[in-house]
């Protein structure tokens, strides 16, 4: 997608399994606000999973994929479609309710239930759900998304605002995103409902990996838009259409895809065993040639030693050898003295 068509791509955001995982184990449905926070900053804690929206701006993409594995089932997809447009009407509605009696109001426990509320008749913003079976809007799998959804807002506007703001001046507060009750619309099809119902959560992992590619390939073409359509029926577009040997091809493509991934990372591996080793022996004939400098330099001392030394004795035997002639001649001298007295 980031080849062929780049300006979606950049509209687009793609959540990963892991991400839904950690999701699912770290956010519950029935926290209190401030364990929702909580979960929320172990989320988003240093490390890698920071990474997953850290430089990104959520509410700013078009759709955000999602996969899901919920209750049992088998893989699923949540397609959050313009959070942006969501949070803008939402927070609007929040400050003007209190002047018009209240008429925009989504009473406490509808908000609490996760109830839906109309969207505009603009574009839709809310969620599309590719699964198995028709899950409620309060479910809990989906409201956990919901919930994170509301405080990354929440965390990403703060922080944002506090930027803006001068530093003698409190931020402005954030508006509440009441992304707990945005629409969840299920889309239909045999091949959304029907196949996935039949499939092992292998398969159903492919399926979703090519329902995210058609979608993500063809949405912006879709006419009606899929999330305008009043049936939300993947069979009703050409274009989103694919069959049973796509998915054998994914599933073969992956497979060989893998298989590359492992040969060039045993091919890295190799190479860098084959440096190490490389660098090992440099570093062993560079120890072996410090040795022998050494070796060669005490060599040299030890023969300077010897010279040394035989030069000294050589000394020494001639200074032995003029002090007993000298004491001859003084020896002689000393006779000749005798005779002429």
């Amino acid at each position: 997608l980031k080849s062929l068509d780049p300006e979606m791509f950049e509209r687009c955001h793609f959540f990963d399994s892991v991400f839904s995982m950690m999701l699912m184990q770290t956010m519950r449905a029935d926290m209190s606000a401030k364990e929702r926070e909580a979960a929320y900053q172990e989320i988003i804690a240093p490390g890698p999973a920071k990474r997953w929206t850290k430089p990104v701006d959520l509410f700013s993409k078009d759709y955000i994929f999602v996969p899901l594995h919920l209750e049992d089932q088998q893989w699923s997809l949540a397609v959050v479609c313009r959070p942006g447009l969501w949070a803008q009407q939402q927070t609007n509605m929040t400050t003007s309710r209190f002047s018009n009696g209240g008429r925009n109001a989504v009473s406490a426990p509808a908000a609490a239930a996760g109830a839906e509320v109309s969207e505009p008749a603009a574009d839709f913003s809310g969620i599309l759900y590719l699964g198995p079976l028709r899950l409620p809007p309060s479910s809990p799998g989906i409201m956990k998304l919901k919930w994170y959804l509301e405080e990354e807002y929440k965390y990403k506007m703060s922080h944002r605002t506090a930027a803006a703001s001068s530093s003698a001046e409190a931020p402005p507060p954030v508006g509440d995103p009441r992304f707990r009750i945005m629409t969840v619309k299920h889309v239909n099809g045999a091949q959304v409902n029907g196949a996935l119902r039949l499939l092992d959560p292998c398969d159903s992992a492919l399926y979703m990996l090519k329902f995210i590619e058609k979608l993500a390939t063809h949405a912006s073409a879709l006419k009606p838009p899929l999330e305008n359509s009043p049936l939300f029926s993947w069979d009703a577009y050409e274009e989103l259409r694919f069959r049973p040997e796509d998915v054998r091809w994914l599933r073969r493509d992956m497979k060989r895809d893998i298989q590359l991934l492992g040969e060039q990372q045993a091919a890295g591996e190799a190479a860098a065993a084959e440096a190490t080793a490389e660098a090992a022996a440099a570093e062993a004939a560079a120890a072996d040639a410090a040795a022998a400098a050494l070796r060669a330099a005490a060599t040299k001392e030890a023969v300077a030693v010897r010279e040394a030394e035989a030069a000294r004795h050589a000394e020494e035997l001639l200074a032995d050898e003029e002090a007993e002639a000298r004491a001859k001649e003084s020896k002689k001298a000393k006779k000749k003295k005798k005779k002429k007295k």
